[in-house]
């Protein structure tokens, strides 16, 4: 199951079937200014087989202070694309005074046992007479009901990923020189006691083994870092990454991470005895 975005400025989703791929379900911007685009998808599935894909949108809904902001929306795709409104963006200003609070790309979306569970970073900045704030959060907002936010000593999260246990939701950050786990159990939302600022913020994948333990991999240049239940192994890359998109996997009890090198090959990392091995495509 993929979406993603297209030239036309629609998201679309696509599954493998037996004969090839499915035929695209499109959708786009609900322009509610006449000027919308759609970015940032991403896709869950549910375990009833239903296609949950979070967006954002420039023009997602029309409010009195939303126009310039984005939304973090949501559709559900099947033989229809029905949407929801996650979070609306806003802003205004009447010198010397304003505010604006709005999403920051990516978002990510989780099933938990309880709902779908979309996580995203807000910026809130307030402008008054003699200077300004501005104060950055993660949000945990589920599909339906009220969600949590959580402002970490004012720090900027960019997110990499976010996976569930089936009842907690865990989503990978980086925020002021520091990967960091961030945790939301349905009634609050906290910053787990794992951080690390062994490797720069460049990319990174998290995710859970059967037990809930936390993996995750970031890498940036020729450093790599496997985060493995609460043991933090740096390594020197023979092949430096070079596009931000890693993905890291378990097998086996293994953790693999998966990247590109300057040459566009394929690269599987993973630790063998505590030594790192570098595969490439033959």
């Amino acid at each position: 199951h993929i979406a993603y975005t297209t030239e036309n400025n629609t998201i679309a989703y696509i599954y493998q079937t037996d004969n090839g791929w499915s035929v695209p379900v499109e959708f786009g911007s609900n322009n509610v200014y006449g000027g919308g685009t759609v970015s940032a998808p991403d896709i869950v599935i549910g375990s009833d087989g239903s296609v949950h894909i979070a967006y954002f949108d420039t023009e997602g809904f029309e409010s009195d202070d939303g126009k310039g902001y984005p939304e973090v929306m949501n559709a559900v795709v099947g033989d229809t694309v029905v949407k929801s409104v996650v979070f609306v963006g806003w802003g205004w200003f009447s010198s010397p005074d304003g505010n604006r609070n709005f999403p920051t790309t990516p978002v990510k979306i989780v099933q938990t046992a309880a709902d779908y569970v979309n996580v995203y970073s807000t910026t809130f900045w307030e402008k008054y007479y003699g200077g300004s704030d501005t104060s950055y959060y993660v949000d945990f907002t589920p599909l339906h009901g009220e969600g949590k936010e959580i402002c970490d000593d004012w720090k900027k999260y960019d997110i990499y990923e976010a996976c569930s246990n089936g009842s907690d939701v865990y989503a990978l950050g980086y925020g002021r020189g520091n990967y960091a786990i961030l945790v939301y159990n349905g009634s609050r939302a906290t910053v787990m006691g794992l951080k690390s600022d062994a490797v720069g913020n460049y990319a990174a994948d998290l995710t859970l083994d059967g037990s809930g333990n936390i993996y995750y991999s970031a890498a940036s240049g020729s450093s790599i870092l496997f985060y493995q239940n609460g043991a933090a192994i740096v390594k020197t890359l023979q092949n430096a990454i070079n596009h931000k998109k890693l993905t890291t996997v378990l097998s086996d009890d293994t953790q693999y991470s998966v990247f590109t090198n300057a040459d566009g090959n394929i690269v599987v990392a993973y630790l063998d005895d505590g030594e790192l091995v570098e595969l490439l495509p033959t």
